[in-house]
């Protein structure tokens, strides 16, 4: 295909607008930009704003991913410095949001190396999907990921063997190299892309090692220079934290492999997730999976997409844990693959009657649309009763974003106190330190006692994630006793050793 067509480039931005108005609008009609979504999401943030603090990553504090996101988030970590934790958090999450809307333009440029149909249904379906909706509208891992991605992709789909030049290739590894110093998943797809190269060169040995060389040094470069700074600074326990306390991470978030499965496909929510029942959710995967075999077939540009989306899914399915974000992943090689298999079958259909098959699908779309427009997140209403921790020398908390709503993280860190912006994340660091063991955190005694000690070292301690913390009663009662004042706002609940 030549050069992208004017109409091409109008209809993409278009899809674009909307994929940025569905990620708003979802968390706008819940909790607002400033509410919770979830753990994650102010964890790493936290984690930012701690690092812009002068303390380092996995010799400072805990985080137990590669230091790609905290480098993403550090300009919006200073803002909030400059300005308050909370808006820099809120400036984060729509630089997230217009993230997804650039992917989304993106997955229509790589669309458009197979046709414009491909293009417009790969790009419109990502607009709208929950799939990856629910990695772009927080500061999650995933967004950052795709945008590296889809580089790597529109360098390398649909290019024969003459056409992997030094820099097509070069680029695809540089690419891949910053996925791989955002999270060690990385090491999946940039394995599918290895062998799709070496592949397309079977037939030309020394161009073959060419390839795989440029492509190998120049990933391996980016994550060295990227992770090199840090791992010299922090050393062994960098790499205890993102290799082995990852995999050695426990939980509640467990589903089966059909929950799993419904999960990948986006109708596990709103009213698909009611009135869908799970054999038809099974049939449509059959048959849409035999779709796109077909069109991979006939068209060899998207083997690669099929590919990496297969080896992605697969991995997701054997994982031990499984949050719904984590769909976000496959969410671009999938949309691709399905919105080629839907141009595919349009162009399959009569002229005259071709109207009729791009309404059905958009008809899908408008019925995908309204399950990502969910209101999203919950407001923590810190009222007129909340305590004044303005004189609080030490305030902690059990999850990031709590300190960052209270406005005492920076305080704390400035103040030299010890600050975990994911105190659960020592159970992952014991269960890695004793041979990967997926011990339960209330079946950790170290963890007990390293908790008993971190929530006891403050002036001022906030819990809201008690179901979660994983503190025996013995752990809670020890806590509990050093601080004589207790103030509960909804689940939130305000420890203090001097009265207000």
């Amino acid at each position: 295909m030549g050069r992208v067509d004017p109409r091409l480039w109008v209809g993409l931005v278009g899809l674009a607008v909307l994929a940025f108005a569905v990620r708003f609008a979802g968390l706008a009609m819940g909790g607002g930009l400033s509410g919770h979504i979830g753990l994650d999401d102010g964890t790493y943030f936290a984690g930012a704003l701690t690092f812009v603090s002068g303390r380092l990553p996995y010799r400072d504090f805990n985080t137990l991913h590669p230091p790609g996101l905290l480098y993403l988030l550090a300009p919006f970590a200073q803002v909030g410095a400059i300005t308050t934790e909370m808006q820099g958090l809120v400036l984060a999450r729509l630089a997230f949001m217009v993230l997804g809307a650039v992917n989304t333009f993106l997955i229509g440029l790589v669309g458009a190396r197979v046709g414009r149909g491909t293009a417009l249904c790969s790009a419109a379906l990502y607009a709208v999907w929950i799939l990856p909706m629910q990695g772009e509208r927080s500061t999650l891992l995933i967004a950052p990921q795709v945008t590296a991605m889809l580089v790597a992709l529109l360098a390398l789909t649909g290019r024969n063997a003459a056409e992997l030049t030094t820099r097509r290739v070069t680029a695809a590894g540089i690419a891949i190299g910053i996925t791989g110093a955002l999270q060690i998943w990385a090491v999946v797809p940039a394995t599918v892309i290895l062998i799709w190269l070496v592949l397309q060169l079977r037939a030309r040995v020394r161009d073959a090692v060419r390839v795989a060389l440029t492509y190998v040094l120049s990933g391996v470069v980016t994550a060295a220079l990227l992770l090199g700074p840090l791992l010299l600074a922090a050393g062994p326990s960098m790499i205890q934290m993102i290799i082995f306390a990852q995999a050695s991470r426990t939980g509640v978030y467990v589903k089966g492999p059909l929950a799993r499965l419904r999960a990948l496909t986006g109708l596990d929510t709103g009213l698909l997730g009611v009135h869908v029942p799970t054999a038809i959710v099974l049939a449509l995967v059959v048959a849409a999976t035999a779709l796109v075999l077909v069109v991979a077939y006939r068209r060899p540009a998207i083997r690669l997409w099929l590919a990496i989306a297969a080896s992605e899914l697969a991995f997701i399915m054997a994982m031990p844990l499984f949050i719904n974000h984590y769909r976000g992943w496959p969410a671009p090689v999938m949309a691709l693959c399905l919105g080629a298999a839907s141009a595919y079958g349009l162009e399959r259909v009569p002229r005259p009657r071709r109207y009729l098959g791009g309404v059905a699908v958009a008809l899908v779309l408008v019925v995908l649309a309204t399950t990502s427009l969910q209101p999203t997140g919950s407001r923590i209403r810190l009222d007129a009763d909340t305590p004044d921790l303005s004189a609080a020398r030490c305030v902690i908390a059990d999850e990031g974003y709590l300190a960052i709503r209270t406005q005492t993280l920076l305080r704390s860190l400035r103040n030299g106190c010890r600050v975990l912006p994911n105190p659960r994340s020592l159970s992952h660091i014991n269960n890695a330190a004793t041979g990967g063991q997926a011990l339960k955190r209330k079946d950790q005694d170290l963890y007990q006692l390293e908790s008993i000690d971190y929530f006891t070292s403050a002036d001022v301690v906030l819990l809201g994630q008690l179901d979660r913390d994983g503190f025996t009663d013995a752990t809670l009662a020890a806590i509990r006793a050093a601080y004589p004042f207790e103030t509960k706002i909804g689940r939130v609940q305000i420890l203090r050793r001097d009265s207000p």
